[in-house]
Formats: structure tokens, sequence, C-alpha cells
């Protein structure tokens, strides 16, 4: 049969978000890279880690509480806030629990490098649960990643700037895992939630958690103690600013941002930036040395896996179309059948289908401009969509293909 293609512009505003998305991870990783140095400052010497988790978390959850009344967002469910405030009790103060201690016994580096390895785990979690395709090159990808965290927990020993190195990389790298399925689930939750009702009760529960933990296992705060005296260390108090600020709030406000337009995967990716901030600025400041172990380790987690994993087109339509909507009052609807093709009729206005589901639909407008938003963990849609239409007819209107 032949084919005819049919290139459909995304609408400007899909660009817009898409770019806003894009920019929201660039600086929220920077502050995350820059927060592992600050982190490494203050942990030990200035504060215990498990009270640096819960000074973060209140911090957070009073500030996302004030910003949300001047905020006004849809109302949430009482299901759905039971949800976000378990996701906060469980999953976000469960990474920043393995996170802040694991940093305060290994390098800003080490801990960088299996940070790094969020894109693994979504690519695991999504195999296992949501019935990803494991291709070769994925495979390949994953094994030099999970080669690259051995070498360096096998290789690094303890010293002066790493009082614990073994203990805290397995820490670090139980952190990213955690923080992997904290993303997949609030990229879930964000297709009926605003950004900052998610993050104010998932901050929530995860001050909750902190408080009781800290009140179990003691509060452990010298600088906070140096104060009370009213002896004040000005650089240790400008660095916890910096962190309360910066890497707490502004970046966990930008990651939901990230997350309702791009990929989990690509969201994940992003933590490659991280790497960069911290190792430059770690190097700097003399927070670690350069070892050639380090370096090889990061080869292979970051540029082999981002290979395997960074995809150069779009996904097939069966695999990654969750939900689309479209504001048009007549629309074709593709269905789902044998080898990806779609077959077309005419829907209604604002149709809207569950993804992977046997008799899956994608709504595409009638001209072109018309705007499709697809939105899915391993969805992405790019400024422009190409749709390949074949010979045949189904019902007087022809078969199609998402390319």
């Amino acid at each position: 049969m032949r084919s005819h293609y049919l290139e459909l512009n995304v609408d400007s505003l899909m660009k817009d978000k898409k770019l806003e998305a894009n920019l929201s991870m660039v600086a929220s990783r920077i502050m995350a890279g820059l927060n592992m140095n600050g982190l490494k400052y203050l942990l030990p010497l200035w504060l215990g880690a498990l009270t640096g988790v819960t000074i973060r978390c209140v911090f957070a959850a009073v500030a996302f509480w004030l910003t949300g009344c001047f905020i006004k967002e849809a109302a949430v469910t009482r299901k759905q806030r039971i949800m976000l405030f378990c996701l906060g009790a469980f999953g976000l103060y469960g990474f920043m629990f393995c996170y802040l201690l694991g940093i305060s016994k290994t390098t800003p580096v080490s801990s960088a490098i299996f940070n790094s390895m969020q894109p693994i785990w979504v690519f695991l979690i999504s195999v296992f649960f949501l019935h990803e395709k494991a291709t070769v090159m994925k495979i390949i990808g994953i094994a030099l990643g999970f080669g690259g965290a051995m070498l360096c927990i096998l290789t690094q020993g303890s010293d002066d700037l790493a009082r614990d190195a073994f203990t805290g990389n397995l820490l670090c790298m139980i952190s990213s895992f955690v923080f992997a399925v904290y993303l997949i689930v609030s990229k879930k939750l964000l297709e009926k939630v605003g950004v900052v009702t998610m993050m104010k009760y998932i901050f929530g529960g995860a001050a909750v958690s902190g408080i009781i933990v800290s009140s179990v296992a003691g509060w452990d705060a010298p600088m906070f103690a140096e104060a009370w005296k009213g002896e004040w260390h000005w650089t240790a108090w400008a660095v916890l600013a910096f962190i309360l600020i910066f890497p707490t709030y502004l970046s966990y406000f930008l990651v939901p941002v990230g997350l309702k337009y791009l990929k989990t995967t690509v969201v994940a990716i992003y933590s490659y930036l991280i790497l960069v901030v911290t190792t430059v600025v770690s190097l700097s400041l003399g927070q670690d040395r350069f070892s050639w172990t380090q370096a090889v380790a990061i080869a292979m987690i970051c540029k082999l896996c981002s290979d395997a994993f960074v995809e150069s087109a779009l996904p097939p339509v069966g695999e990654v179309a969750e939900r689309v909507y479209q504001a048009e009052s007549m629309q074709f609807v593709g269905i789902e059948v044998d080898d990806g093709y779609l077959l077309s009729r005419l829907a209604g206005k604002s149709t809207c289908v569950p993804a992977r589901d046997k008799d899956a639909m994608v709504c595409v407008g009638t001209y072109i401009g018309s705007c499709a938003h697809i939105v899915h963990e391993q969805a992405d849609v790019s400024q422009r969509m190409v749709f390949a239409f074949a010979g045949g007819a189904y019902d007087s209107y022809p078969a199609f293909a998402l390319r």
C-alpha cells in the first residue's frame, strides 16, 4: 500500500508548556546538585541527618500550605488527600531519610552517581508493573549501570571525606530507587491534582513522619544549640537558608511542572545534571578528590545508560497513549488494531480513554494546527507529530498509524 504523510503541528501552547517543563527541570536539578554540596557542609558537623530531614520537610510543608492560600486549584477528594499524604509520609520521607543519611557518610560525587541511577529504576519499575517492553539496548544499559554502581561501592574506601563510604553509597542507591517510585506515583496523581495541592499534602505527610522519627531518635542540631548560647555561625546558617529555600521549596515546586508535560524517564534523566553540578562544585571546594574509578562509574551509569534509554522517535501509540484531550467538536478517533495500526471513525467532543486498553483510542483534530495533549509516564509529545495514512478504508474513513 502506498503511504502518505501528514504533519500535525501541535498548538503553540503545548510548545510553551514543554519548554517551560524542560526549563523547570534544568533549574530544579541545578539546585538539587548544589543541595548535595550544601548538605555535605552541614552534615553531620552542624546538623544531624535525621534532624536535617525533619527541618526540610517541616519548612517545605509550611511554605507550600502558605503558597496554597494564594493559588487556588481544583478541590481534591478525601481519598486523594490520603494518597498524597501517604506518598509524602513513606515515599518522599523515605527518600530523604536514606539520602541524607547516605550523604553524611560518603562524598557528594558518589551520592550523585547513585542519584543518577533513577532512569534505570524507572525503567525496571515500568517493565515489571507497567508492561514496558525490555529491548536489548535497555538491558545492556541496565547491566552497565549496575556495573558502574557496584564499581563505586566496592572500590571506594573510607577516609577523611567519607567516614563510612560503603554504607553511605548503599543508602544513596536505595534513595535513588525510592525517588524513582515517587516520580512514577506523582506522575499518576498529577493527572487530577494541582501542583501546589500535591506538594502541600505530600510535604505534610513527610513532615509528620519526620517529627515522629526525630522525636524517637532524638534531635541533633549543634548549630541551633550554639545559636541558643548566642554563638551564631553565619556561614552554616546561610547554607541552611539556601537549602531550605532553593533545593527544598523551589526545586520540589518545579519537579511536578516537569512531570506534567515530560516522560518520567526524561525527568529522571535530568538527574545527570545533578551529577555534573555536584562534581564540578565538589572538586572546586575540596569536598571530593578525583578518582578514576568514579570517572569510569560515571561513564558507565550516565553515558551508556542514556544511550540506551533516550529514544530518537515517538514510541508506538499502543504503548504510550494514556489520555488525549481535544477541544474540537468533531474529531477522527483511531481504534488500535493489530501491528499498531488504527482504524478511524468520527467521535464527539472531548474524548478521553485509558492507556493500553485493548481498544485504546487516540484523538486527532480534523485540521492542521489543532492541539493534541498526550500524558503518560512513558509518553512524550514532540513539537511535531507525524501520522502515516495508508490505503484502504473502514466505514469510508482511512486507516492510519502513528509514527
